[in-house]
C-alpha cells in the first residue's frame, strides 16, 4: 500500500475500512478502524483528513449522524486498497443508508458475505444492467442469498415493472428485498406486483416488499423490522433463521 503522502502513515488504518464499506458514520468507522483512543481524538484526525482533502462527510438531518467517504485523492492515497469511485453527493444519502442496512444484516450469525453494489460485477462475473444495492449471502449447510433494494423515491409504474422484470429473468439471488420508507411508494409498487402476479409473471413470491416508516432514523434495525412472506408475518431475522432451517 501507498502511504498517505500527505498526513501521517498511522491514519491510514483510520480510513482503511472505506475501502469496504465506502461510507460510513463516524461511530461505525471508529468502531472497525479499532481506534484504540478517545472519540475526541478520533474526531480531530477526521477533521484533519477533511482538510486534507482525502475524505469529505455530510450530516444526516434525520438522525443527526456525520457520515465520511474517501474523495478522489483518498482512493488514489489508497492505491489498490480501493477500486471504486468517490461517492456521488446526489446519491449519498441513499449509499449510507445502504451499508447501513447491509451492515445491520452483516450481523445475523448465518450471514456469511455482503457485497455492496459497486463489488457486485466483479463478484458475479458478468455484466448487469440494473445493480441491487447489496448481495447478502447467507450459509447454514446451504447457500442462500438476498437482493437488497432501497427504494426511497417514487418510479413509475413502467419502471417498476422493468425492473421487476429484470430482477426475475437476471436473478443474482434467490430473494429480493425491497424496503420503503413511504407508505405511498411502498404501495405503488405492491399494485405493480399484484398486476404482475395476476398477468402470469412467474417467480412474484420472490419479491419481498416491506414498508418500513423508521427506515431512516437511528434506531431502526431491519433485523427486527416484522415482514410479511406468504402466509407468515415475522421479524426479518426469525424469516432468515426459518430458511436456514430448510438446510
Amino acid at each position: 500500500m501507498r502511504f498517505l503522502e500527505r498526513v501521517s502513515p498511522a491514519y491510514q488504518e483510520v480510513i482503511l475500512p472505506l475501502c469496504k464499506w465506502k461510507i460510513l458514520s463516524t461511530d461505525e468507522l471508529r468502531k472497525l478502524s479499532e481506534y484504540k483512543n478517545g472519540r475526541h481524538a478520533f474526531y480531530k484526525i477526521v477533521r484533519k483528513l477533511e482538510n486534507y482533502c482525502l475524505v469529505d462527510s455530510y450530516i444526516d438531518v434525520w438522525t443527526n449522524e456525520k457520515f465520511i467517504y474517501l474523495t478522489d485523492d483518498g482512493i488514489n492515497a489508497l492505491g489498490d486498497e480501493c477500486d471504486f469511485s468517490t461517492v456521488n453527493r446526489v446519491t449519498r444519502f441513499h449509499d449510507a443508508l445502504a451499508i447501513k442496512i447491509s451492515r445491520q444484516i452483516s450481523q445475523h450469525p448465518y450471514c456469511y458475505k455482503v457485497v455492496p453494489d459497486y463489488q457486485i460485477i466483479k463478484e458475479v462475473k458478468k455484466n448487469l444492467k440494473h445493480l441491487p444495492d447489496a448481495i447478502i449471502t447467507f450459509n447454514n449447510h446451504r447457500f442462500f442469498s438476498i437482493s437488497l433494494e432501497i427504494e426511497l423515491t417514487q418510479k413509475s409504474r413502467k419502471r417498476v415493472e422493468e425492473i421487476f422484470e429484470y430482477h426475475l429473468t437476471n436473478r443474482v439471488a434467490d430473494k429480493i428485498l425491497y424496503l420503503f420508507n413511504k407508505e405511498s411508494v411502498f404501495e405503488a409498487y405492491k399494485e405493480v406486483q399484484s398486476i404482475m402476479r395476476s398477468d402470469g409473471y412467474q417467480g412474484m413470491e420472490n419479491l419481498i416488499l416491506v414498508y418500513c416508516p423508521e427506515l431512516t432514523k437511528r434506531g431502526f434495525n431491519i433485523l427486527e423490522q416484522e415482514i410479511e412472506v406468504g402466509y407468515r408475518r415475522e421479524k426479518f431475522k426469525e424469516y432468515l433463521n426459518y430458511e436456514m432451517s430448510l438446510a
